[in-house]
């Protein structure tokens, strides 16, 4: 090879060279474009993640932990002692996937009543919860789980201790004559 040939091959080499240098300079930029545009998406898609969890958060609160406060607040004497006995007994309050309420056991499977083919989902129910932890059925048959939700859940809501106030209390009360034909003052203690 001669002087000529070899300028001529290192001329065109400098070109080739310069070449990919230019389509370096171009992909670079355009990666720069595609991080930036990388970056714009992703901080987009943190706060479209932030949003979706706040919203998350709100659909629990609606539809679980406000019909699950309710419930306790009808069902328990005492909402501390009742959710520390119900955590303790391993039971959880969830929502089932068409997004009802639902008590689920340790494994995270909804909770059962019922023996055999008439086997069914423990319903979100108040009376039926309350049956299904402190049966009424012969107390001395209870598991010591069952004694202690018994303990905490409302037996009833009547007021009163139901013990007669007066002799004949069956009898409807009637005051003495004189108390009834007596004239009454029209205002003061007289």
């Amino acid at each position: 090879m001669n002087i000529d040939e070899l300028q001529q091959e290192n001329a065109e080499l400098k070109s080739q060279l310069d070449k990919l240098r230019t389509n370096s300079a171009a992909l670079l930029d355009e990666r720069k474009r595609e991080k930036a545009a990388h970056d714009a998406t992703k901080g987009e898609m943190s706060a479209v993640v932030a949003e979706r969890d706040k919203l998350r958060g709100e659909l629990r609160a609606f539809r679980l932990d406000a019909p699950v406060e309710r419930l306790i607040d009808e069902i328990a004497t005492d909402a501390v002692l009742f959710r520390a006995v119900w955590d303790r007994a391993g039971y959880a309050f969830a929502l089932d996937d068409a997004g009802n309420p639902c008590v689920t056991d340790t494994e995270g499977k909804p909770v059962s009543v019922g023996e055999g083919s008439e086997a069914r989902p423990l319903a979100f129910d108040a009376k039926e919860i309350a049956e299904f932890l402190a049966p009424s059925k012969d107390p001395a048959s209870w598991t010591p789980d069952q004694r202690r939700f018994a303990s905490v859940i409302v037996g009833s809501k009547a007021v009163g201790s139901g013990a007669a106030g007066r002799p004949n209390a069956d009898k409807p009360f009637t005051p003495a004559v004189e108390e009834r034909t007596r004239e009454r003052p029209k205002f003061g203690l007289q």
